[in-house]
């Protein structure tokens, strides 16, 4: 192991590094060393060395995940930044390949001059690594799926003895089906990624807006249409947050007013194609406080309000839970849910995260993902909607109030679930269920045996 990518703790190289979180709320815990290694095969060597230490290995992409689980007390810490550092096309096959600590911005940097297109995830901080690892909620999934499933064809990993391996769908399958959806509880190091591209369309969006006591008759109308708006290249989603959001000041909420805003984001070669593809959106029943018609845009517009609806640098404490919802629970009438045996409706039972939120800068959120067909990968829960709280403030003094008001809030919504979306897993929050892969490795309670997942480990 090159002794220049090694960082001891105590230095300022190291307290730099342990940092690097999109969240600045990170716990009090430390690494026994933090690896930086720069290609794949000193991966493999940082994998050996700590193996000889008899240490634990935990590994960081683009430190995007809001519990920080990538840092130990007295493990080993490998930062995959570094690694294989770029992205190569090749036209006769239109793949792409790419290192796991490259960002979503990256990709959109890389791909959209050269007029092609990756459904990468829709905040430009996110590693490319824990993306796809957990499955990847990706750019219209709705109509194409998860990232990692119909998009992603090989990976090279390093497994646990220290050797390289390509895997995909007839070398190495067992790794290949394991990799994608085994999020943080995946037991090999990704370095590579091969990936398919498609050529590029434009990008448009259209927008509604409405007060918090149009909350049922809103999210109804919303929902409702996402069932027929045409699921290729569309996807929609829907934010709850205070009306000063974007314009007030500290952490307290001043405004009581909470709104309900759907965006609707479409990928189409012209302005009137996307207006025809907005269809139900392009006419509401309802009042809105304000409706954008479909208006072209570009991803640098989209990651500007991804990045106002979750400031990256400003040095805010960050606490998020999700829930995926049991599909076999109703929206809109009461009715058994098979997976509970209990009597709820789904929007009076996350009405409370959508309307009650701790702090001015915190939101709720819906997208629409409907993965019902997932294929021969890890990832394996069923859904529509992926409803997710991203709780945001700046007094450390605070810490403990956010915490408990999600803990409780979710509390209640986990009974119209199936599961949470891995990558925002937090065992310090509660246990649930997510791949079922990731729960046998996280919790050691897998409902059945690896063998009837059809995974073995070789």
């Amino acid at each position: 192991m090159d002794p220049s990518t090694i960082l001891e703790r105590g230095s300022e190289a190291y307290e730099t590094s342990r940092r690097r979180f999109f969240n600045k709320g990170h716990p009090d815990r430390y690494p026994h060393q933090i690896l930086h290694p720069r290609s794949t095969a000193e991966v493999a060597a940082a994998v050996k060395y700590a193996s000889g230490l008899g240490k634990h290995i935990s590994v960081r992409s683009g430190g995007h995940l809001f519990p920080c689980q990538h840092l130990q007390d007295g493990e080993i810490l490998i930062d995959m930044k570094a690694v294989n550092p770029r992205f190569e096309y090749e036209p006769e096959t239109q793949l792409i390949n790419f290192g796991p600590g490259l960002t979503v911005q990256d990709a959109q940097d890389y791909l959209t001059p050269r007029k092609l297109f990756f459904p990468f995830g829709h905040s430009p901080t996110v590693g490319l690594g824990g993306f796809l690892l957990c499955g990847g909620q990706g750019y219209f999934m709705q109509g194409w799926g998860l990232t990692s499933d119909r998009w992603i064809t090989q990976i090279e990993m390093v497994t646990a003895d220290g050797e390289i391996r390509i895997c995909n769908r007839n070398e190495n399958a067992d790794l290949f089906w394991a990799a994608r959806g085994g999020g943080m509880g995946f037991f090999g190091v990704v370095t590579k990624f091969w990936g398919r591209t498609s050529p590029a369309k434009k990008l448009y969006n259209t927008h509604w807006v409405f007060s918090a006591d149009k909350y049922y008759d809103a999210f109804n109308w919303i929902l409702d249409s996402a069932k027929i708006i045409r699921p290729y290249h569309t996807e929609a989603a829907i934010c709850c947050c205070y009306a000063d959001k974007y314009t007030g000041q500290g952490d307290e909420v001043q405004s009581k007013d909470v709104v309900i805003a759907t965006a609707i984001t479409l990928y189409a070669d012209s302005l009137e194609e996307a207006q025809a593809m907005a269809y139900p959106f392009d006419k509401c029943p309802l009042e809105p406080i304000f409706h954008l018609p479909v208006t072209e845009t570009t991803y640098d517009e989209l990651n500007q309000a991804q990045e106002n609806l979750m400031p990256s640098d400003e040095g805010l404490r960050y606490k998020c839970d999700s829930i995926l919802n049991d599909p076999n629970v109703s929206r809109q009438e009461v009715c058994v849910s098979l997976s509970y045996y209990l009597m709820f409706k789904l929007l009076d039972a996350i009405k409370p995260l959508m309307l009650t939120l701790p702090s001015r800068r915190s939101s709720s959120v819906i997208y629409i993902c409907d993965s019902f067909l997932p294929g021969n990968l890890a990832y394996s829960l069923i859904s529509e909607y992926y409803i997710a709280t991203y709780l945001v403030w700046s007094d450390a003094k605070d810490d403990e109030k956010h915490r408990k008001w999600l803990k409780e809030t979710y509390r209640e919504a986990a009974k119209v679930s199936c599961g949470t979306y891995v990558a925002d897993f937090d065992a310090d929050m509660r246990m649930t269920k997510v791949s079922y892969l990731s729960l046998y490795l996280i919790t050691g309670d897998d409902g059945c045996s690896l063998e009837e997942m059809g995974w073995y480990q070789r």
